[in-house]
């Protein structure tokens, strides 16, 4: 969740279980109903561009165009950076509930040749419509509330969902022309011989996963809502390839890496945001917070984490190498005292190296960045490519733009009210960009492989003294750790409130008690890896 967001996300479950003068027209052409090839515009936008169009560059507050209301289909120019923009959804002369808009920015809301573009309604149901007449194709069988619809990366007419809010613990696939659905993953009894309480298996709505559509990781949830656990499967060998307890620390979400060799856990506890090696091993830190972001391929084939500091003096928006764990900032998005919300895709897979951003509900002086849409290049002292104006004004989750990009970066999909102030009356908008319009820009890297794993967690019990009813112990542990102390055996860490002293990093731990007798006793410590998460229980004899 984002430290600025006007609203926490509504209950889409519910939603769907209660029902079961810049802008200048141009003329469109008739087209016939064809695949479209790799990174095609739509006719509207086909003859709009120039052969030497490029994309602005400039961060200045440039002024926002007034215009009314687009009719859906047609393609517009936006004047300050001549793009092509069309209005995509039409929700009231489509007969959808509320409103026709992207679901979310890291959703890939583009099928695997961008023919077909998918939107959710108010009544929690899904819809696609034809990318290239922008006409509604149909509603989808079977998809209701939090169904996490995700593409099929190669086959354009098959997505994978998921029952609502994961309550079933399955994945199945829809062939979206048949309506035929079939199950790809049932994960209920391996997942209740694991944690028999076990109820939903999801992502919580904002994960992905891996480009290829291979690997996925989900969290695990009792039918209280209660954390379980976190697990990662193989698609190809219907394989759960391993399993880690939250001990009721709930995510906010979880996603696979584009390469799926990460899954990263995103978390606004203690245990923050941390990414792990598809096996789950070698946990580390890489952000404090849970704020909103998404993963991407940076230029050199690398996993990035890209994400807002709001903590920051700057509120920097930045990147983590999931290989390397370098930290880059890319810009502040605190300018002259202002602040904004904003959301992130990395949905552009087949041109790495880009994250596209959309912003809103700012405050302070409107800067360059405010309240608009776009593209961020990975890299220290990025790029930025304007793209257009989101005509948003803020009204709670259901107005945010939440801007997603396809994978050929030709395709930017985005929700507005078009300045009414409504939080429903919202629909999905397109503006299309000429393949040639970003590239990749090369750097120096090296491939994608997982670092080398963590040791486990290991403690060793140093110094003991004993006075009476006065004693101490000291404890090494072999990685960054944090303990506290017990009196009985077979704790959590979670469940003790008596910390121990720890210096030197994490590294070094002492503790000074006071017994109930003169007798020999034993006492235990239980350490936390700040690395790992894991946990580790030591048995003290004091004499």
């Amino acid at each position: 969740m984002n430290a600025l967001s006007l609203c926490s996300l509504p209950s889409r479950g519910v939603l769907a279980l209660s029902l079961a003068a810049g802008l200048t027209s141009l003329p469109t052409g008739a087209a016939a109903q064809t695949t479209p090839a790799p990174g095609a515009l739509s006719p509207a936008c086909a003859s709009f561009y120039p052969a030497d169009f490029k994309l602005s560059s400039t961060r200045n507050t440039d002024a926002i165009p007034t215009t009314a209301r687009p009719a859906k289909g047609v393609a517009l120019k936006e004047a300050a950076y001549n793009t092509c923009l069309v209005r995509a959804t039409n929700h009231t002369a489509e007969g959808v509930s509320g409103f026709s808009r992207n679901d979310y920015s890291r959703r890939q809301a583009f099928n695997a040749d961008s023919s077909q573009y998918l939107t959710y309604a108010l009544n929690g149901f899904w819809q696609t419509y034809d990318a290239r007449t922008f006409n509604f194709s149909k509603r989808l069988p079977g998809l209701a509330g939090d169904a996490e619809p995700q593409w099929h990366p190669a086959n354009a007419d098959k997505l994978y969902y998921l029952p609502t809010n994961g309550v079933g613990m399955r994945l199945n696939e829809l062939t979206v022309s048949t309506g035929a659905t079939r199950v790809v993953g049932d994960f209920a009894a391996r997942l209740k011989a694991r944690w028999p309480g076990a109820n939903a298996a999801w992502t919580k709505s904002e994960g992905s996963p891996s480009k290829d559509g291979r690997y996925w990781c989900f969290m695990v949830d009792d039918a209280n809502w209660n954390s379980l656990g976190v697990f990662t499967w193989d698609r190809d060998t219907n394989t759960i390839l391993a399993t880690l307890d939250t001990r009721g620390d709930r995510p906010d979400h979880v996603s696979m890496s584009p390469s799926g060799n990460y899954c990263v856990i995103s978390g606004d506890s203690a245990s923050a945001t941390v990414v792990a090696n598809r096996d789950l091993s070698n946990r580390r830190k890489i952000h404090p917070k849970s704020e909103h972001s998404d993963l991407a391929i940076d230029a050199n084939g690398d996993d990035v984490y890209v994400s807002v500091d709001y903590q920051a003096n700057a509120g920097d928006l930045f990147m983590v190498n999931l290989r390397t764990g370098v930290r880059t900032n890319l810009f502040p998005t605190y300018v002259n005292g202002s602040a904004t919300a904003l959301h992130l895709s990395g949905k552009g897979f087949n041109k790495p190296g880009w994250a596209l951003v959309s912003t809103y509900a700012d405050s302070g002086a409107r800067q360059w960045l405010h309240r608009k849409m776009f593209m961020v290049q990975l890299a220290a002292n990025p790029l930025t490519y304007n793209l257009g104006f989101t005509r948003v004004t803020s009204n709670g989750y259901w107005s945010e733009p939440h801007a997603s990009v396809n994978r050929d970066l030709t395709k930017v999909i985005f929700n507005s009210n078009w300045g009414t102030g409504s939080d429903t009356d919202v629909d999905a908008y397109l503006i299309e960009i000429p393949a040639s319009a970003i590239k990749t820009i090369p750097g120096a890297g090296t491939p994608t492989t997982p670092p080398p794993a963590t040791p486990a967690l290991a403690i060793t019990l140093g110094a003991l003294t004993r006075s009476g009813y006065n004693a101490t112990y000291a404890l090494t542990t072999n990685q960054p750790a944090k303990c506290r102390a017990a009196w009985s055996a077979g704790n959590a860490y979670d469940a003790l409130y008596d910390p121990i002293s720890t210096a030197t990093g994490g590294l070094k731990h002492s503790k000074a008690l006071t017994l109930g007798s003169t007798s020999s006793q034993t006492v235990y410590a239980v350490c936390k890896s700040d690395v790992l998460g894991s946990e580790k229980e030591q048995a003290i004899l004091l004499k």
